[in-house]
Protein backbone atom coordinates (compact mmCIF):
# COMPACT_ATOMS: atom_id res chain seq x y z
CA UNK A 1 0.00 0.00 0.00
CA UNK A 2 1.08 3.64 -0.48
CA UNK A 3 1.46 6.13 2.32
CA UNK A 4 1.20 9.34 0.29
CA UNK A 5 -1.25 12.07 1.24
CA UNK A 6 -4.10 12.95 -1.08
CA UNK A 7 -3.81 15.49 -3.86
CA UNK A 8 -3.59 19.22 -3.15
CA UNK A 9 -6.67 19.97 -5.23
CA UNK A 10 -8.92 17.88 -3.02
CA UNK A 11 -7.67 18.88 0.38
CA UNK A 12 -10.56 21.21 1.13
CA UNK A 13 -14.28 20.77 0.87
CA UNK A 14 -16.33 22.68 -1.64
CA UNK A 15 -17.63 26.03 -0.48
CA UNK A 16 -20.68 25.30 1.62
CA UNK A 17 -23.16 27.45 3.51
CA UNK A 18 -21.82 27.92 6.97
CA UNK A 19 -23.05 30.17 9.73
CA UNK A 20 -20.42 29.85 12.39
CA UNK A 21 -21.81 29.57 15.88
CA UNK A 22 -19.51 32.23 17.19
CA UNK A 23 -20.03 35.10 19.59
CA UNK A 24 -17.31 37.56 20.41
CA UNK A 25 -15.75 35.89 23.39
CA UNK A 26 -15.49 37.48 26.79
CA UNK A 27 -17.30 40.65 27.67
CA UNK A 28 -15.40 43.75 26.71
CA UNK A 29 -12.95 42.02 24.41
CA UNK A 30 -14.30 44.03 21.49
CA UNK A 31 -13.12 47.25 23.11
CA UNK A 32 -9.89 45.88 24.57
CA UNK A 33 -7.91 47.86 22.00
CA UNK A 34 -9.57 51.09 23.12
CA UNK A 35 -12.48 53.13 21.97
CA UNK A 36 -12.07 55.28 18.89
CA UNK A 37 -11.36 58.98 19.01
CA UNK A 38 -14.58 59.69 17.13
CA UNK A 39 -16.64 57.86 19.74
CA UNK A 40 -15.23 60.23 22.33
CA UNK A 41 -16.03 63.22 20.15
CA UNK A 42 -19.68 62.27 19.83
CA UNK A 43 -21.04 64.41 22.66
CA UNK A 44 -19.02 67.38 21.45
CA UNK A 45 -18.36 67.47 17.74
CA UNK A 46 -19.58 64.79 15.38
CA UNK A 47 -17.43 63.79 12.42
CA UNK A 48 -18.79 66.68 10.40
CA UNK A 49 -18.23 69.10 13.26
CA UNK A 50 -21.81 69.30 14.56
CA UNK A 51 -22.74 69.03 18.22
CA UNK A 52 -23.90 65.44 17.87
CA UNK A 53 -26.48 65.49 20.63
CA UNK A 54 -29.08 67.69 18.93
CA UNK A 55 -30.61 68.76 15.66
CA UNK A 56 -31.35 72.29 16.87
CA UNK A 57 -29.61 75.16 18.64
CA UNK A 58 -30.26 74.72 22.35
CA UNK A 59 -31.72 77.75 24.06
CA UNK A 60 -30.15 79.09 27.23
CA UNK A 61 -32.03 78.29 30.44
CA UNK A 62 -31.95 79.94 33.85
CA UNK A 63 -29.34 78.66 36.25
CA UNK A 64 -31.27 79.11 39.38
CA UNK A 65 -32.67 76.14 41.25
CA UNK A 66 -35.51 78.19 42.73
CA UNK A 67 -36.69 79.15 39.23
CA UNK A 68 -36.29 75.58 37.98
CA UNK A 69 -38.72 74.44 40.64
CA UNK A 70 -41.43 76.99 39.73
CA UNK A 71 -44.56 75.14 38.74
CA UNK A 72 -47.45 76.36 40.86
CA UNK A 73 -49.92 78.96 39.65
CA UNK A 74 -49.10 81.61 42.24
CA UNK A 75 -45.41 81.62 41.38
CA UNK A 76 -46.19 81.77 37.66
CA UNK A 77 -48.52 84.70 38.33
CA UNK A 78 -45.85 86.49 40.36
CA UNK A 79 -43.22 86.00 37.66
CA UNK A 80 -45.58 87.29 34.99
CA UNK A 81 -46.28 90.39 37.05
CA UNK A 82 -42.55 91.12 37.32
CA UNK A 83 -42.12 90.52 33.61
CA UNK A 84 -44.97 92.88 32.75
CA UNK A 85 -43.38 95.52 34.98
CA UNK A 86 -40.31 95.40 32.79
CA UNK A 87 -37.95 93.16 34.78
CA UNK A 88 -35.63 91.77 32.06
CA UNK A 89 -34.58 88.71 34.07
CA UNK A 90 -38.23 87.87 34.76
CA UNK A 91 -39.06 88.36 31.08
CA UNK A 92 -36.26 85.95 30.11
CA UNK A 93 -37.43 83.34 32.65
CA UNK A 94 -41.02 83.73 31.54
CA UNK A 95 -39.93 83.09 27.96
CA UNK A 96 -38.08 79.95 29.09
CA UNK A 97 -41.27 78.70 30.73
CA UNK A 98 -43.22 79.05 27.50
CA UNK A 99 -40.47 77.56 25.32
CA UNK A 100 -40.14 74.46 27.47
CA UNK A 101 -43.68 74.20 28.83
CA UNK A 102 -42.72 74.62 32.48
CA UNK A 103 -45.71 75.67 34.57
CA UNK A 104 -47.51 76.85 31.43
CA UNK A 105 -48.58 75.37 28.10
CA UNK A 106 -45.65 75.26 25.66
CA UNK A 107 -45.99 78.18 23.24
CA UNK A 108 -43.08 79.23 21.02
CA UNK A 109 -44.77 82.44 19.87
CA UNK A 110 -45.32 83.55 23.46
CA UNK A 111 -41.79 82.51 24.36
CA UNK A 112 -40.38 84.62 21.52
CA UNK A 113 -42.42 87.63 22.62
CA UNK A 114 -40.94 87.60 26.13
CA UNK A 115 -37.42 86.82 24.91
CA UNK A 116 -37.59 89.89 22.62
CA UNK A 117 -38.68 92.12 25.51
CA UNK A 118 -35.73 90.95 27.64
CA UNK A 119 -33.32 91.01 24.70
CA UNK A 120 -34.22 94.59 23.85
CA UNK A 121 -33.14 95.49 27.39
CA UNK A 122 -29.74 93.86 26.84
CA UNK A 123 -30.27 90.52 28.58
CA UNK A 124 -27.60 88.38 26.88
CA UNK A 125 -29.29 85.04 27.59
CA UNK A 126 -32.50 86.34 26.06
CA UNK A 127 -30.56 87.68 23.06
CA UNK A 128 -29.04 84.27 22.54
CA UNK A 129 -32.45 82.60 22.79
CA UNK A 130 -33.90 84.99 20.23
CA UNK A 131 -31.10 83.86 17.92
CA UNK A 132 -31.86 80.23 18.71
CA UNK A 133 -35.55 80.74 17.94
CA UNK A 134 -34.68 82.24 14.54
CA UNK A 135 -32.19 79.45 13.87
CA UNK A 136 -34.71 76.73 14.71
CA UNK A 137 -37.80 78.43 13.28
CA UNK A 138 -39.58 78.32 16.65
CA UNK A 139 -42.29 80.94 16.96
CA UNK A 140 -40.90 82.78 13.93
CA UNK A 141 -39.88 81.77 10.40
CA UNK A 142 -36.37 80.33 10.28
CA UNK A 143 -33.92 83.11 9.44
CA UNK A 144 -30.16 82.52 9.57
CA UNK A 145 -29.36 86.21 9.13
CA UNK A 146 -31.52 87.24 12.10
CA UNK A 147 -30.15 84.31 14.12
CA UNK A 148 -26.56 85.40 13.54
CA UNK A 149 -27.40 89.06 14.34
CA UNK A 150 -28.83 88.12 17.75
CA UNK A 151 -26.05 85.68 18.53
CA UNK A 152 -23.52 88.44 17.92
CA UNK A 153 -25.46 90.84 20.15
CA UNK A 154 -25.38 88.24 22.92
CA UNK A 155 -21.68 87.58 22.39
CA UNK A 156 -20.80 91.25 22.68
CA UNK A 157 -22.05 91.10 26.26
CA UNK A 158 -19.14 88.79 27.14
CA UNK A 159 -21.27 86.19 28.97
CA UNK A 160 -19.23 83.00 29.12
CA UNK A 161 -22.23 80.69 28.82
CA UNK A 162 -23.41 82.57 25.76
CA UNK A 163 -19.95 82.35 24.18
CA UNK A 164 -19.94 78.58 24.64
CA UNK A 165 -23.47 78.33 23.26
CA UNK A 166 -22.53 80.43 20.23
CA UNK A 167 -19.65 78.06 19.60
CA UNK A 168 -22.16 75.23 19.57
CA UNK A 169 -24.40 77.13 17.17
CA UNK A 170 -21.59 77.70 14.67
CA UNK A 171 -20.53 74.07 14.98
CA UNK A 172 -24.06 72.88 14.29
CA UNK A 173 -25.03 73.92 10.76
CA UNK A 174 -28.69 73.76 11.80
CA UNK A 175 -31.75 75.85 11.14
CA UNK A 176 -30.07 77.43 8.13
CA UNK A 177 -27.25 78.81 10.31
CA UNK A 178 -23.99 78.70 8.33
CA UNK A 179 -21.58 76.06 9.54
CA UNK A 180 -18.28 77.60 10.52
CA UNK A 181 -15.98 75.48 12.69
CA UNK A 182 -13.31 78.17 12.75
CA UNK A 183 -15.85 80.58 14.23
CA UNK A 184 -17.09 77.87 16.61
CA UNK A 185 -13.60 77.19 17.96
CA UNK A 186 -12.98 80.96 18.32
CA UNK A 187 -15.95 81.25 20.67
CA UNK A 188 -15.08 78.06 22.55
CA UNK A 189 -11.63 79.53 23.18
CA UNK A 190 -13.09 82.80 24.51
CA UNK A 191 -15.32 80.92 26.94
CA UNK A 192 -12.61 78.40 27.82
CA UNK A 193 -10.12 81.12 28.72
CA UNK A 194 -12.70 82.51 31.15
CA UNK A 195 -12.91 79.12 32.84
CA UNK A 196 -16.06 77.64 31.31
CA UNK A 197 -15.70 73.87 31.70
CA UNK A 198 -17.94 72.95 28.76
CA UNK A 199 -15.98 75.20 26.43
CA UNK A 200 -12.68 73.87 27.77
CA UNK A 201 -13.88 70.36 27.10
CA UNK A 202 -14.96 71.24 23.56
CA UNK A 203 -11.70 73.02 22.86
CA UNK A 204 -9.83 69.97 24.14
CA UNK A 205 -11.69 67.70 21.74
CA UNK A 206 -11.17 70.18 18.90
CA UNK A 207 -7.41 69.89 19.45
CA UNK A 208 -7.70 66.11 19.66
CA UNK A 209 -9.46 66.02 16.29
CA UNK A 210 -7.69 68.95 14.66
CA UNK A 211 -10.79 70.90 13.57
CA UNK A 212 -11.80 74.53 13.36
CA UNK A 213 -8.61 75.78 11.80
CA UNK A 214 -6.35 74.41 14.52
CA UNK A 215 -3.69 71.79 14.05
CA UNK A 216 -4.22 68.49 15.85
CA UNK A 217 -2.28 68.76 19.09
CA UNK A 218 -2.61 66.02 21.69
CA UNK A 219 -0.71 67.95 24.36
CA UNK A 220 -2.95 71.01 23.98
CA UNK A 221 -5.97 68.71 23.96
CA UNK A 222 -4.96 67.09 27.23
CA UNK A 223 -4.28 70.53 28.80
CA UNK A 224 -7.85 71.73 28.14
CA UNK A 225 -9.47 68.40 28.96
CA UNK A 226 -7.65 68.36 32.27
CA UNK A 227 -8.90 71.87 33.14
CA UNK A 228 -12.48 70.85 32.39
CA UNK A 229 -12.15 67.45 34.08
CA UNK A 230 -10.93 69.06 37.30
CA UNK A 231 -14.11 71.16 37.27
CA UNK A 232 -16.20 67.98 37.09
CA UNK A 233 -17.05 67.94 33.38
CA UNK A 234 -17.90 64.30 32.68
CA UNK A 235 -17.07 64.38 28.96
CA UNK A 236 -13.65 65.81 29.74
CA UNK A 237 -13.10 63.22 32.46
CA UNK A 238 -13.87 60.48 29.99
CA UNK A 239 -11.60 62.12 27.40
CA UNK A 240 -8.79 62.28 29.95
CA UNK A 241 -9.31 58.58 30.71
CA UNK A 242 -8.93 57.92 26.99
CA UNK A 243 -5.74 60.01 26.91
CA UNK A 244 -4.22 57.92 29.73
CA UNK A 245 -5.18 54.66 27.99
CA UNK A 246 -3.38 55.72 24.81
CA UNK A 247 -0.59 57.85 26.26
CA UNK A 248 -1.67 61.01 24.45
CA UNK A 249 -0.28 64.51 24.84
CA UNK A 250 2.88 63.51 26.65
CA UNK A 251 1.03 61.42 29.21
CA UNK A 252 2.52 58.07 30.15
CA UNK A 253 0.09 55.24 29.50
CA UNK A 254 -1.53 54.53 32.82
CA UNK A 255 -4.55 52.24 33.08
CA UNK A 256 -5.03 53.05 36.75
CA UNK A 257 -5.32 56.80 36.10
CA UNK A 258 -7.52 56.08 33.10
CA UNK A 259 -9.85 54.03 35.31
CA UNK A 260 -9.91 56.84 37.89
CA UNK A 261 -11.15 59.37 35.34
CA UNK A 262 -13.53 56.93 33.68
CA UNK A 263 -15.07 56.21 37.08
CA UNK A 264 -15.57 59.92 37.79
CA UNK A 265 -17.35 60.34 34.45
CA UNK A 266 -19.30 57.10 34.86
CA UNK A 267 -20.56 58.10 38.29
CA UNK A 268 -21.98 61.26 36.71
CA UNK A 269 -23.94 59.11 34.27
CA UNK A 270 -21.69 59.29 31.20
CA UNK A 271 -22.73 56.17 29.27
CA UNK A 272 -19.50 55.75 27.30
CA UNK A 273 -17.47 55.95 30.51
CA UNK A 274 -19.85 53.47 32.14
CA UNK A 275 -19.24 51.05 29.29
CA UNK A 276 -15.48 51.59 29.69
CA UNK A 277 -15.78 50.81 33.41
CA UNK A 278 -17.53 47.59 32.41
CA UNK A 279 -14.62 46.78 30.11
CA UNK A 280 -12.09 47.59 32.82
CA UNK A 281 -13.74 45.19 35.28
CA UNK A 282 -14.24 42.54 32.59
CA UNK A 283 -10.56 42.62 31.65
CA UNK A 284 -9.05 43.43 35.04
CA UNK A 285 -7.53 46.72 33.84
CA UNK A 286 -6.54 49.85 35.71
CA UNK A 287 -5.61 48.05 38.90
CA UNK A 288 -9.08 46.53 39.11
CA UNK A 289 -9.54 42.84 39.80
CA UNK A 290 -11.52 40.98 37.16
CA UNK A 291 -15.12 41.07 38.27
CA UNK A 292 -17.74 40.15 35.67
CA UNK A 293 -20.55 40.88 38.08
CA UNK A 294 -19.29 44.46 38.53
CA UNK A 295 -18.72 44.72 34.79
CA UNK A 296 -22.34 43.80 34.14
CA UNK A 297 -23.53 46.44 36.60
CA UNK A 298 -21.79 49.14 34.57
CA UNK A 299 -22.86 47.67 31.24
CA UNK A 300 -26.47 47.75 32.40
CA UNK A 301 -26.18 51.40 33.42
CA UNK A 302 -24.77 52.33 30.02
CA UNK A 303 -27.09 50.06 28.03
CA UNK A 304 -30.19 51.47 29.68
CA UNK A 305 -29.10 54.91 28.46
CA UNK A 306 -28.93 53.54 24.93
CA UNK A 307 -25.18 52.93 24.64
CA UNK A 308 -24.83 50.45 21.77
CA UNK A 309 -21.43 49.10 22.86
CA UNK A 310 -22.81 48.25 26.29
CA UNK A 311 -25.95 46.74 24.80
CA UNK A 312 -23.81 44.50 22.63
CA UNK A 313 -21.66 43.54 25.62
CA UNK A 314 -24.79 42.57 27.54
CA UNK A 315 -25.84 40.47 24.56
CA UNK A 316 -22.51 38.66 24.80
CA UNK A 317 -22.87 38.23 28.57
CA UNK A 318 -26.29 36.60 28.30
CA UNK A 319 -25.18 34.48 25.33
CA UNK A 320 -22.18 33.13 27.27
CA UNK A 321 -23.68 33.14 30.77
CA UNK A 322 -21.02 35.25 32.52
CA UNK A 323 -21.06 37.78 35.33
CA UNK A 324 -23.40 35.76 37.47
CA UNK A 325 -26.18 35.61 34.88
CA UNK A 326 -27.52 32.39 33.47
CA UNK A 327 -27.30 31.79 29.73
CA UNK A 328 -30.42 33.32 28.26
CA UNK A 329 -30.69 33.43 24.48
CA UNK A 330 -33.87 35.53 24.56
CA UNK A 331 -32.25 38.18 26.77
CA UNK A 332 -29.11 38.03 24.66
CA UNK A 333 -31.09 38.63 21.49
CA UNK A 334 -32.98 41.50 23.16
CA UNK A 335 -29.76 43.41 23.80
CA UNK A 336 -28.16 42.50 20.47
CA UNK A 337 -31.28 43.81 18.73
CA UNK A 338 -31.09 47.15 20.57
CA UNK A 339 -27.46 47.59 19.56
CA UNK A 340 -28.11 46.40 16.00
CA UNK A 341 -30.93 48.91 15.62
CA UNK A 342 -28.38 51.63 16.35
CA UNK A 343 -26.13 50.33 13.57
CA UNK A 344 -23.63 48.36 15.66
CA UNK A 345 -21.93 46.06 13.15
CA UNK A 346 -21.06 43.29 15.61
CA UNK A 347 -24.61 43.20 16.96
CA UNK A 348 -26.04 43.17 13.44
CA UNK A 349 -23.91 40.11 12.70
CA UNK A 350 -25.12 38.39 15.86
CA UNK A 351 -28.75 39.22 15.04
CA UNK A 352 -28.18 37.77 11.58
CA UNK A 353 -26.88 34.64 13.25
CA UNK A 354 -29.97 34.54 15.49
CA UNK A 355 -32.27 34.71 12.45
CA UNK A 356 -30.19 32.11 10.60
CA UNK A 357 -30.64 29.58 13.40
CA UNK A 358 -33.89 30.72 15.03
CA UNK A 359 -32.33 31.64 18.37
CA UNK A 360 -33.85 33.49 21.32
CA UNK A 361 -37.46 32.98 20.34
CA UNK A 362 -36.88 34.30 16.83
CA UNK A 363 -38.32 32.35 13.91
CA UNK A 364 -35.68 31.12 11.50
CA UNK A 365 -35.51 33.54 8.58
CA UNK A 366 -32.53 33.36 6.21
CA UNK A 367 -33.72 36.36 4.22
CA UNK A 368 -33.61 38.54 7.34
CA UNK A 369 -30.33 36.92 8.36
CA UNK A 370 -28.65 37.80 5.08
CA UNK A 371 -30.02 41.34 5.24
CA UNK A 372 -28.39 41.82 8.64
CA UNK A 373 -25.15 40.16 7.55
CA UNK A 374 -25.00 42.58 4.64
CA UNK A 375 -25.48 45.61 6.91
CA UNK A 376 -22.69 44.40 9.15
CA UNK A 377 -20.46 43.37 6.25
CA UNK A 378 -20.79 46.77 4.60
CA UNK A 379 -19.39 48.29 7.80
CA UNK A 380 -16.33 46.06 7.48
CA UNK A 381 -17.19 43.26 9.92
CA UNK A 382 -15.10 40.31 8.74
CA UNK A 383 -17.36 37.61 10.27
CA UNK A 384 -20.39 39.05 8.52
CA UNK A 385 -18.43 39.32 5.27
CA UNK A 386 -17.62 35.62 5.63
CA UNK A 387 -21.25 34.70 6.19
CA UNK A 388 -22.33 36.80 3.23
CA UNK A 389 -19.71 35.05 1.12
CA UNK A 390 -21.18 31.67 2.08
CA UNK A 391 -24.69 32.95 1.37
CA UNK A 392 -23.70 33.89 -2.20
CA UNK A 393 -21.84 30.60 -2.62
CA UNK A 394 -25.04 28.71 -1.91
CA UNK A 395 -27.73 31.15 -3.05
CA UNK A 396 -29.18 31.30 0.47
CA UNK A 397 -31.38 33.94 2.03
CA UNK A 398 -33.16 35.01 -1.11
CA UNK A 399 -30.05 35.89 -3.10
CA UNK A 400 -28.98 34.07 -6.23
CA UNK A 401 -25.96 31.80 -6.29
CA UNK A 402 -23.02 33.93 -7.37
CA UNK A 403 -19.43 32.70 -7.03
CA UNK A 404 -17.96 36.03 -8.11
CA UNK A 405 -19.89 37.89 -5.40
CA UNK A 406 -19.05 35.12 -2.94
CA UNK A 407 -15.32 35.44 -3.55
CA UNK A 408 -15.58 39.25 -3.37
CA UNK A 409 -16.87 39.05 0.20
CA UNK A 410 -14.41 36.31 1.16
CA UNK A 411 -11.63 38.56 -0.11
CA UNK A 412 -12.87 41.51 1.98
CA UNK A 413 -12.96 39.32 5.08
CA UNK A 414 -9.55 37.86 4.27
CA UNK A 415 -8.05 41.33 3.91
CA UNK A 416 -9.56 42.09 7.32
CA UNK A 417 -7.55 39.24 8.82
CA UNK A 418 -10.24 36.55 9.05
CA UNK A 419 -8.40 33.21 8.96
CA UNK A 420 -11.29 31.20 7.56
CA UNK A 421 -11.75 33.73 4.75
CA UNK A 422 -8.03 33.55 4.01
CA UNK A 423 -8.35 29.77 3.72
CA UNK A 424 -11.34 30.24 1.40
CA UNK A 425 -9.25 32.53 -0.80
CA UNK A 426 -6.58 29.83 -0.95
CA UNK A 427 -9.29 27.40 -2.04
CA UNK A 428 -10.53 29.86 -4.68
CA UNK A 429 -7.06 30.19 -6.22
CA UNK A 430 -6.50 26.41 -6.18
CA UNK A 431 -9.77 25.75 -8.00
CA UNK A 432 -10.13 28.95 -10.03
CA UNK A 433 -13.60 29.87 -8.76
CA UNK A 434 -15.38 33.22 -8.69
CA UNK A 435 -13.69 34.52 -11.81
CA UNK A 436 -10.22 33.91 -10.37
CA UNK A 437 -7.52 32.25 -12.48
CA UNK A 438 -5.96 29.17 -10.90
CA UNK A 439 -2.72 30.13 -9.21
CA UNK A 440 -0.99 27.82 -6.74
CA UNK A 441 1.47 30.50 -5.65
CA UNK A 442 -1.32 32.95 -4.78
CA UNK A 443 -3.24 30.09 -3.14
CA UNK A 444 -0.28 29.29 -0.95
CA UNK A 445 0.08 32.94 0.05
CA UNK A 446 -3.46 32.90 1.47
CA UNK A 447 -3.09 29.44 3.00
CA UNK A 448 0.03 30.64 4.81
CA UNK A 449 -1.77 33.69 6.21
CA UNK A 450 -4.62 31.51 7.44
CA UNK A 451 -2.26 28.84 8.77
CA UNK A 452 -0.33 31.39 10.78
CA UNK A 453 -3.66 32.50 12.29
CA UNK A 454 -4.30 28.89 13.36
CA UNK A 455 -6.68 27.69 10.65
CA UNK A 456 -6.40 23.88 10.60
CA UNK A 457 -7.45 23.43 6.95
CA UNK A 458 -4.87 25.97 5.80
CA UNK A 459 -2.21 24.30 7.94
CA UNK A 460 -3.12 21.02 6.26
CA UNK A 461 -2.73 22.57 2.80
CA UNK A 462 0.54 24.23 3.76
CA UNK A 463 1.83 20.89 4.98
CA UNK A 464 0.96 19.27 1.66
CA UNK A 465 2.62 22.11 -0.28
CA UNK A 466 5.89 21.53 1.58
CA UNK A 467 5.57 17.76 1.28
CA UNK A 468 5.24 17.92 -2.49
CA UNK A 469 7.03 21.19 -3.32
CA UNK A 470 4.16 23.02 -5.01
CA UNK A 471 2.94 26.60 -4.80
CA UNK A 472 6.41 28.09 -5.20
CA UNK A 473 8.04 26.47 -2.18
CA UNK A 474 10.89 23.96 -2.17
CA UNK A 475 10.07 20.46 -1.00
CA UNK A 476 10.70 20.33 2.75
CA UNK A 477 9.40 17.34 4.68
CA UNK A 478 10.44 18.77 8.05
CA UNK A 479 8.32 21.86 7.39
CA UNK A 480 5.52 19.65 6.06
CA UNK A 481 5.46 17.56 9.22
CA UNK A 482 5.45 20.73 11.33
CA UNK A 483 2.28 22.05 9.66
CA UNK A 484 0.57 18.65 9.60
CA UNK A 485 1.16 18.36 13.33
CA UNK A 486 -0.32 21.83 14.03
CA UNK A 487 -3.43 20.88 12.06
CA UNK A 488 -3.59 17.37 13.52
CA UNK A 489 -3.50 18.75 17.05
CA UNK A 490 -6.63 20.74 16.21
CA UNK A 491 -8.38 17.50 15.26
CA UNK A 492 -8.09 17.58 11.46
CA UNK A 493 -8.45 13.94 10.39
CA UNK A 494 -6.58 14.28 7.10
CA UNK A 495 -3.58 15.91 8.79
CA UNK A 496 -3.64 13.22 11.48
CA UNK A 497 -3.45 10.57 8.79
CA UNK A 498 -0.69 12.42 6.90
CA UNK A 499 1.35 12.92 10.07
CA UNK A 500 0.97 9.22 10.83
CA UNK A 501 2.23 8.42 7.32
CA UNK A 502 5.35 10.54 7.84
CA UNK A 503 6.02 8.96 11.25
CA UNK A 504 5.76 5.45 9.81
CA UNK A 505 8.41 6.19 7.20
CA UNK A 506 10.53 8.66 9.18
CA UNK A 507 9.94 11.44 6.67
CA UNK A 508 10.51 14.92 8.13
CA UNK A 509 10.36 13.44 11.63
CA UNK A 510 12.17 10.61 13.43
CA UNK A 511 10.58 7.26 12.59
CA UNK A 512 8.12 6.29 15.32
CA UNK A 513 5.56 3.62 14.50
CA UNK A 514 3.94 3.80 17.95
CA UNK A 515 3.34 7.53 17.51
CA UNK A 516 2.17 6.84 13.97
CA UNK A 517 -0.51 4.44 15.23
CA UNK A 518 -1.77 7.09 17.65
CA UNK A 519 -2.38 9.61 14.87
CA UNK A 520 -3.70 7.15 12.33
CA UNK A 521 -6.18 5.85 14.89
CA UNK A 522 -7.40 9.39 15.62
CA UNK A 523 -8.05 9.91 11.91
CA UNK A 524 -9.66 6.49 11.53
CA UNK A 525 -12.02 7.13 14.43
CA UNK A 526 -13.18 10.29 12.65
CA UNK A 527 -14.14 8.21 9.64
CA UNK A 528 -11.17 8.79 7.32
CA UNK A 529 -11.27 5.72 5.04
CA UNK A 530 -7.59 5.81 4.12
CA UNK A 531 -6.63 5.98 7.81
CA UNK A 532 -8.99 3.10 8.59
CA UNK A 533 -7.23 0.97 5.96
CA UNK A 534 -3.83 1.97 7.32
CA UNK A 535 -4.87 1.17 10.88
CA UNK A 536 -6.06 -2.24 9.67
CA UNK A 537 -2.66 -2.80 8.06
CA UNK A 538 -0.74 -1.83 11.21
CA UNK A 539 -2.89 -4.07 13.38
CA UNK A 540 -2.62 -6.94 10.91
CA UNK A 541 1.17 -6.70 10.67
CA UNK A 542 1.87 -5.60 14.24
CA UNK A 543 3.62 -2.36 13.25
CA UNK A 544 3.69 0.06 16.20
CA UNK A 545 1.04 -1.99 18.00
CA UNK A 546 0.41 -5.54 19.13
CA UNK A 547 -0.72 -7.71 16.24
CA UNK A 548 -4.49 -8.22 16.25
CA UNK A 549 -5.99 -9.69 13.08
CA UNK A 550 -9.55 -9.57 14.42
CA UNK A 551 -9.30 -5.83 15.10
CA UNK A 552 -7.47 -5.35 11.80
CA UNK A 553 -10.32 -6.87 9.82
CA UNK A 554 -12.81 -4.69 11.64
CA UNK A 555 -11.00 -1.57 10.37
CA UNK A 556 -10.57 -3.03 6.87
CA UNK A 557 -14.34 -3.47 6.75
CA UNK A 558 -14.91 0.12 7.84
CA UNK A 559 -12.63 1.38 5.09
CA UNK A 560 -14.09 -0.96 2.47
CA UNK A 561 -17.61 0.17 3.36
CA UNK A 562 -16.54 3.66 2.28
CA UNK A 563 -15.20 2.34 -1.00
CA UNK A 564 -11.50 2.21 -0.10
CA UNK A 565 -9.88 0.09 -2.85
CA UNK A 566 -6.90 -1.02 -0.77
CA UNK A 567 -9.15 -2.36 2.00
CA UNK A 568 -11.40 -4.12 -0.51
CA UNK A 569 -8.38 -5.79 -2.13
CA UNK A 570 -7.03 -6.94 1.22
CA UNK A 571 -10.35 -8.50 2.18
CA UNK A 572 -10.60 -10.12 -1.23
CA UNK A 573 -7.08 -11.57 -0.92
CA UNK A 574 -7.99 -12.91 2.49
CA UNK A 575 -10.92 -14.65 0.85
CA UNK A 576 -13.51 -12.67 2.78
CA UNK A 577 -16.55 -11.30 1.01
CA UNK A 578 -19.53 -9.34 2.36
CA UNK A 579 -21.49 -12.50 3.19
CA UNK A 580 -18.64 -13.78 5.36
CA UNK A 581 -18.25 -10.51 7.25
CA UNK A 582 -19.88 -11.67 10.47
CA UNK A 583 -17.69 -14.78 10.80
CA UNK A 584 -14.53 -13.71 9.00
CA UNK A 585 -12.65 -12.33 11.97
CA UNK A 586 -12.63 -15.52 14.05
CA UNK A 587 -11.47 -17.66 11.10
CA UNK A 588 -8.59 -15.31 10.42
CA UNK A 589 -7.66 -15.23 14.09
CA UNK A 590 -6.97 -18.92 13.84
Amino acid sequence: MTWNCILFQTLTNKIAMKYRKKCYGRIGVVLAMGISVMTFLQPVLAEDGKPAQSDHVDSAQANDAEFNAILDAEEVKSLRKSAEQGDADAQFKYGVMFEFGRGVTKDYVEAMKWYRKAADQGNTHAQFNVGAMFANGHGVPSDATEATKWFMKAAEGGDVLVQDAIGNAFAGEVGGLPKDLVEAVKWYRKAAEKGNADAQMRLGFAYLKGVGGIVKNDAESVKWLHKAAEKGNSCAQRGLGFAYVHGLGGLVKDDAKAAKWYRKAAEQGDSIAQDEMGNAFAQGRGGLAKDFSEALKWYHKAAEQGNADAQRNLGIAYADGVGGVAKDSAESVKWFRKAADQGDALAQDQMGFAFAYGIGGISKDLVEAVKLFRKSAEQGNADAQMRLGYAYANGAGGIGKDEVESVKWFHKAAEGGDAEAQERMGFAYVHGVGGITKNDIEALKWYRKAAEHGNAYAQQNLGYAYETGIGGVAKDEVEAAKWYRKSAEQGDALSQKCLGSMLVNGRGVPKDEVEAVKWVRKAAEQGNADAQGKLGYMLFTGRGISKDEVEAVKWYWKAAAQGDKYAKDVLKNLGIDQQQKSTAAPSIAK
